[in-house]
C-alpha cells in the first residue's frame, strides 16, 4: 500500500470537489466532459497533469476497486448481488479483505500492472494500476486517468 507523498492540500481539495460533483451516487449528474475539461486544468496550473485515457458515461456500479483489480468484466448480475447484499458493492471493504491475501511491496520494488492501494490514517481510500511509474485509475463514477502517483483524489 503506497502511502500519500506530499501533495498540495489545495490541489487534492480541488480534485475531490471536481470528482465528487460528478458523482452519481450524490444525485448531481452532470456533463462529464465538463468535469474531464475542468480536471485536467487543476494539476496543469501547478505543472503537472493528468491524462484523460478513457472517458465514462458514468456508473455507480463501476468504481476505481472494481476497475483496479480487474472486475470489470462482472455481469450485471453479479454486480447487482453484490450491492443488494454487500450494500455498497466492490469497495474498501472487499479491498481490506483481500489486501490480507497480498503482498505489499515497496514503491521502489513495484511493477507495471501491479495495484497501487492508496489510504489515509489507515483508510483505504483510492486504487488504480501502475503504468509507466503512473496510475492508472478511475475517479469517482467518471473517467479513467493517467496520473502521477501521489497527485490523486482523496477517494472514498
Amino acid at each position: 500500500m503506497l502511502s500519500s507523498a506530499p501533495v498540495a492540500d489545495s490541489i487534492r481539495d480541488e480534485l475531490d470537489r471536481l470528482t465528487r460533483a460528478y458523482d452519481l451516487k450524490d444525485a448531481v449528474v452532470a456533463n462529464l466532459s465538463d468535469q474531464a475539461r475542468a480536471l485536467q486544468k487543476v494539476p496543469a496550473a501547478h505543472g503537472t497533469k493528468v491524462d484523460l485515457v478513457e472517458k465514462s458515461a458514468g456508473d455507480p456500479k463501476f468504481n476505481c476497486y472494481r476497475f483496479a483489480f480487474g472486475l470489470d468484466q462482472l455481469t450485471d448480475a453479479v454486480a447487482s448481488l453484490v450491492f443488494d447484499y454487500g450494500g455498497k458493492g466492490i469497495g474498501k471493504n472487499f479491498v481490506r479483505f483481500i489486501l490480507d491475501d497480498l503482498t505489499e511491496v515497496t514503491a521502489a520494488g513495484a511493477n507495471d500492472g501491479d495495484v497501487v492501494v492508496y489510504a489515509k490514517d489507515e483508510e483505504i481510500t483510492h486504487a488504480g494500476i501502475l503504468q509507466d511509474d503512473r496510475v492508472l485509475s478511475k475517479w469517482g463514477e467518471g473517467h479513467l486517468w493517467l496520473h502521477p502517483t501521489f497527485l490523486v483524489f482523496s477517494g472514498g
